[in-house]
């Protein structure tokens, strides 16, 4: 584990998740479950937010690190360089949203 994710719950309101610059594009949906899950043993999920790298990602799986956000209860996602989303990923994640 690369972070005392319980000495920085105790410390932070949020903490993002920064599951992401695994190597492969677009980062493999196991090791962002296995860094959700390693950071919720021992954060609450609503002090946790999972971090996104857009420029790591298709439209299609953003919707999924959005899909595990919400089966893990978190507080929600950071998108990171928001000026990279295309109008197919904007369109995918309010329909996710809602």
């Amino acid at each position: 584990m690369g972070y005392d994710y319980q000495a920085l719950g105790g410390l932070a309101d949020r903490i993002i998740i920064m599951a992401y610059d695994y190597g492969a594009k677009p980062e493999p949906l196991d090791l962002v479950i296995e860094a959700v899950e390693m950071a919720g043993a021992v954060v609450s999920p609503e002090k946790l937010v999972l971090g996104i790298s857009i420029p790591s990602e298709t439209a299609e799986s953003l919707q999924a690190k959005v899909g595990v956000a919400k089966r893990y209860g978190l507080d929600g996602i950071a998108i990171w360089r928001l000026g990279l989303v295309s109008d197919e990923m904007w369109n995918g994640l309010r329909s996710t949203i809602r």
